[in-house]
């Protein structure tokens, strides 16, 4: 466990340094996060930890998505999905590749990502609503950006309407 909160904190240092926009400093960061991990499956060979990785090697992307520096993005994006498919680099490459005009990719890449985050067991069942009603409107541009798939956007974006209208009639959101 405490291997588990460790890892946790350098993925929250590696978060302040998006924040910052310090990307000069993100991939010697990811170094040192990678050699932790390497470090805890030596230490716990029965109980090798992946998402950790997955999760650093995605804000890493995202933090180069939000410089501009595409290709970069990219690289680390796929790289994640690699090393285990999760909603946080699947979802950021979708949007990359609606902003691209890769409709067909992107639409299949936010689809993607939204199963892999309803196939969560850890999530709460509202912030999976809240997530799916989002993806969907995501899903819906990419839809319209192609040439039949208006129909199928109109179906998404009021599928994702009444998700965000029972998010907000009910009571229980934090």
């Amino acid at each position: 466990p405490i291997w588990e909160m460790l890892g946790r904190l350098y993925l929250e240092r590696l978060g302040d340094l998006l924040i910052e926009e310090r990307t000069g400093e993100l991939e010697s960061a990811l170094r040192k996060i990678e050699a932790f991990y390497e470090s805890m499956r030596q230490q716990f060979p029965e109980q090798p930890p992946t998402t950790g990785i997955a999760l650093a090697l995605a804000e890493v992307g995202r933090g180069y998505y939000n410089a501009g520096r595409l290709a970069d993005s990219i690289r680390f994006l796929e790289r994640s999905n690699s090393v285990e498919p999760n909603a946080l680099a699947l979802e950021q490459l979708g949007v990359l590749q609606l902003r691209r005009g890769e409709a067909p990719q992107a639409a299949a890449t936010l689809e993607r990502a939204r199963a892999v985050f309803m196939a969560s067991v850890n999530a709460d069942p509202q912030v999976k609503l809240l997530y799916s009603a989002r993806l969907g409107r995501l899903i819906a541009e990419a839809l319209d950006a192609q040439p039949e798939g208006a129909s199928k956007a109109r179906e998404l974006r009021q599928q994702a309407l009444r998700q965000f209208a029972t998010l907000l009639d009910n009571s229980n959101l934090s």
